[in-house]
């Protein structure tokens, strides 16, 4: 049985293990690191088997602006699932947590830069952020979900990722 927890402090280790694990590298734990040091961090969910930790969820501060606005938005990364555990759903039902976690904490909306076939299934799109210039602008990727109804929608704006990302502040393209 899986059960999903907000992450505990002593947890911290065993999910960078298993970022390491699904990722193959330090990428992630660096920015999982670089966040929580910047106390970015807006939720951290784990899946675990008992004591296991299979699975994890990060959604931290996101700078975003829409036609003068400032929309209350989390970036969801990462997204790890052990490799032994991966097709099992763990992934779909720590999504599903982390979006009502940052509904209840009163967010408006949700960006992630990750598979479209995976995060569609949630409503994330990048036609709702296909119009924010952001990096990743022009990737069928970079895609958002609204939680407050319009929560995005405008004729433009700026998506700017906070330093832990590693990305160039002038990264923008549109």
């Amino acid at each position: 049985m899986i059960a999903i927890a907000a992450e505990k402090p002593d947890q911290r280790e065993a999910v960078l293990n298993l970022n390491r694990a699904a990722f193959g590298g330090d990428d992630e734990v660096g920015i999982i690191e670089r966040l929580s040091e910047a106390g970015l961090v807006k939720a951290s969910l784990v899946a675990c088997e008992a004591d296991l930790i299979v699975g994890h969820i990060l959604f931290s501060t996101l700078d975003v602006a829409v036609d003068g606005r400032r929309p209350r938005v989390a970036a969801l990364a990462p997204l790890a699932v052990h490799p032994e555990y991966q097709n099992r759903g763990i992934g779909s039902r720590l999504t599903e947590a982390g979006i009502a976690a940052m509904r209840e904490a009163g967010h408006d909306a949700i960006i992630v830069l990750g598979h479209p076939a995976f995060y569609r299934r949630f409503g994330f799109a990048h036609e709702t952020v296909a119009h924010i210039a952001s990096p990743f602008s022009e990737h069928e990727a970079f895609m958002g979900l609204e939680l407050t109804p319009s929560a995005l929608k405008g004729c433009g704006g700026t998506c700017r990722y906070p330093a832990a990302f590693g990305i160039p502040e002038d990264a923008l393209q549109r």
